[in-house]
């Protein structure tokens, strides 16, 4: 399912020859501090489709009050797109729950958006987070917890609010790189992202591995090489997402 879309819809889109640019060996090779991504990577390419226009929008402007108005606008607009409509086709075929669009609409709103407190075990009247803000928009202690996006990064890089200090591995035969990065002086010793997926295939793939096997890794195949993700849910919130990222 995954890796036929891929072939067909994805993995040729220009972004991906576009990243053969990025500084794959940043701080490999020196400890000077340049940008990850080149400047003939523009906002254009990074954010292509009208579904990119509603992405950039909900990565921009998330910390606002706005958050619940951007994450209903995008939920509608990932309605809409192909692969949506292939997911659902693939789920409905193994829960008849599901086979309603809204109703599935409603469980891909639960898993991504459901919000609790950040720490509910220790602050149950704290700071509201979701799935959605952990793995796109990223969250801020002593270190940066989730950011697993690489439009975020490239927002937060060219506002000269994320510094990559170093590349610490890439994989072979995809934009699949490990990281370590600062955002807003708050460190990320270790973070994993996929550059060049749109956000519409990564949300419903982690949703797909978030409903299969949560709370364990899963292996998909994209055009024969197999990715592993790793999902998690909430601990005391049925069926609703902590975190998902690619195990690298």
């Amino acid at each position: 399912m995954f890796s036929r879309f891929y072939a067909d819809q994805l993995q040729h889109q220009p972004i991906n020859s576009q990243l053969e640019y990025v500084n794959w060996r940043l701080g490999q090779d020196d400890g000077n501090i340049r940008a990850l991504f080149p400047p003939r990577i523009t906002p254009e390419m990074v954010f292509p489709s009208s579904l990119d226009a509603i992405a950039h929008d909900v990565l921009t402007n998330w910390e606002t009050i706005e958050h619940s108005r951007l994450s209903s606008r995008l939920l509608q607009t990932l309605r809409a797109t192909p692969i949506f409509k292939v997911v659902h086709g693939f789920l409905a075929s193994v829960d008849k729950a599901i086979t309603n669009v809204d109703n599935f609409i409603d469980c891909l709103s639960h898993v991504w958006f459901t919000q609790t407190a950040a720490d509910l075990l220790q602050y149950p009247g704290g700071p509201k987070t979701c799935g959605f803000q952990h793995v796109y928009i990223g969250e801020r202690k002593k270190n940066v917890k989730g950011l697993h996006s690489w439009q975020r990064l490239f927002i937060l890089e060219r506002q000269g609010r994320l510094i990559t200090r170093r590349v610490i591995r890439k994989a072979p035969n995809f934009h699949i790189a490990a990281l370590n990065f600062q955002w807003d002086e708050t460190p990320k010793p270790y973070g994993t992202i996929f550059f060049g997926l749109p956000m519409d295939f990564e949300m419903m793939l982690f949703f797909v591995a978030f409903m299969m096997t949560k709370n364990r890794p899963i292996t998909f195949m994209l055009v024969g090489t197999p990715v592993t993700i790793e999902s998690y849910d909430l601990a005391l919130v049925d069926n609703a997402m902590a975190t998902a990222f690619f195990r690298y």
